[in-house]
């Protein structure tokens, strides 16, 4: 289950289920829509107990970042695991995706 909290009035952060996957991913598509809609255009998914993630999984955060883009904010992406970093790596979406150490750095550079 997605859950979120807001940490500003346009900023969220965003803790995905352990498993990042077809399974999961409407619920976290509406979370991105109620979010944008509301104003909230920025967010940091906070990864740190996500241990996978699917194909599927990387092409809705891609969509996700983009729906964020297109709203004037953008999507980070805190807390990844060695597992889901080496993904990105190797499907090049590191560079695509921002990435930060942790929660804390990505919501700073929103200041």
């Amino acid at each position: 289950m997605w859950k979120y909290k807001t940490e500003k009035e346009n900023t969220a952060v965003i803790t995905p289920p352990k498993s990042i996957n077809y399974d999961t991913l409407e619920d976290f598509r509406k979370l991105i829509k109620k979010l944008t809609e509301s104003g909230c255009v920025n967010a940091v998914i906070n990864m740190k107990n996500a241990i996978y993630i699917d194909s599927s999984g990387l092409g809705t955060l891609v969509k996700a970042a983009a729906d964020l883009k297109n709203a004037g904010g953008n999507l980070k992406l805190a807390d990844v695991s060695q597992g889901i970093m080496d993904i990105l790596k190797i499907t090049s979406l590191n560079k695509v995706l921002k990435v930060y150490e942790d929660t804390e750095t990505a919501l700073k550079n929103y200041e």
